[in-house]
């Protein structure tokens, strides 16, 4: 399986559009990539809680699989 990660840089007044991400770039790599993607994880976080942003503001994480098991 090879595993690709897309990351979003963080910062004072980032935003992650974390349902825009989700209704619109999952279904793209699944139309791309037919039935490769065996596992999706997608995490947002512009800040910590505390008022301090964070290094990354979000990411997407997905589990490929193709012909010949790799």
């Amino acid at each position: 399986m090879i595993k690709v990660s897309v990351f979003y840089p963080g910062g004072q007044g980032k935003h992650f559009g974390m349902k825009y991400y989700c209704e619109r770039h999952i279904p793209l790599l699944q139309k791309i990539c037919g039935d490769s993607p065996k596992s999706v994880a997608v995490r947002g976080n512009c800040g910590n809680g505390a008022g301090f942003a964070s290094a990354l503001c979000g990411d997407g994480t997905f589990g490929l699989r193709f012909a010949g098991g790799v």
